[in-house]
């Protein structure tokens, strides 16, 4: 019971820290709406000592950083998906059933993978979780994995974008 308390304490004040960013960066950049997320992450960076700091700056940055790359990861995802669309329709264009299916049975591949990635990656959030469980380093132990596994994500997927380019 202690540690769901625990759990959402943090969360609250993750929730009360994030909103308050997103607040003065809707203020100071009204003009322009679409914001680059590494920017953001700069900025939460100049709020936060992300090196430094306490746990609770520690585990809030850590946080920024994984929802940073994991935007990437799904923008790079998206793209995929996208390119695979418009090489099917091209292919289809042209009546070949074959080359057709092998694109369509590649795609769906690709998106089952990435769901079970997706499970793999919080799994090993939550080994960490266990390890480091009622510890102030939980949480920050849990993104930092995030983040790792992520990052080898993004590098798997522009491979196969790059793949399908040529």
């Amino acid at each position: 019971m202690t540690k769901l308390f625990k759990q959402l304490t943090f969360l609250f004040f993750i929730t009360i820290s994030c909103s308050q960013i997103e607040e003065t960066n809707e203020d100071s950049n009204s003009s322009s709406k679409s914001i680059e997320s590494k920017n953001q992450f700069q900025k939460i960076d100049e709020r936060f000592d992300c090196y430094n700091g306490s746990q609770l700056e520690l585990n809030i940055c850590s946080l920024k950083e994984f929802e940073y790359y994991d935007s990437l990861m799904n923008k790079v995802y998206n793209e995929l998906i996208v390119k695979l669309d418009h090489q099917s329709d091209i292919v289809s264009h042209y009546e070949n059933k074959k080359e057709y299916n092998e694109l369509k049975s590649y795609k769906l591949a690709i998106i089952e993978s990435q769901k079970n990635w997706m499970l793999q990656r919080e799994l090993n959030a939550l080994i960490l979780s266990k390890k480091y469980s009622g510890g102030t380093i939980e949480v920050l132990e849990m993104n930092k994995q995030r983040i790792s596994d992520t990052q080898e994500r993004i590098q798997f997927l522009e491979t196969l974008y790059e793949y399908e380019i040529e």
